[in-house]
């Protein structure tokens, strides 16, 4: 069990590296320590696409973000900050998915 934990942690940090997006990701409904890492966009995943001020679901790595929680901040590199609507964890090694929506809809 802990050769394949360890081999999708190999996985899925050559998965950031490539294809990661620079994001800043503030726990604790934006009141807890920001933690700088990389973020995944994808295509919708999450039933949420739809929904009011609705940005993206993105990919996060598990070891960086230990408590995912709805409420909790992402600021993009563009300084553009979004709040996450909903969390997902598909499977005990993968990368969770955050659906993301606009702190202000314009």
């Amino acid at each position: 069990m802990a050769a394949w934990a360890q081999q999708s942690g190999l996985a899925n940090k050559a998965l950031l590296s490539t294809f990661g997006e620079p994001i800043t990701y503030i726990p604790n409904k934006g009141s807890g320590e920001p933690i700088v890492t990389l973020a995944i966009l994808d295509k919708p995943q999450i039933d949420q696409s739809t929904s009011p001020g609705y940005f993206a679901d993105v990919h996060i790595d598990p070891l960086q973000v230990t408590s995912p929680a709805r409420g909790d901040q992402v600021v993009w590199a563009d300084g553009v900050s979004y709040i996450v609507a909903k969390v997902v964890r598909p499977d005990p090694y993968s990368l969770f998915i955050a659906a993301l929506h606009r702190r202000v809809d314009p």
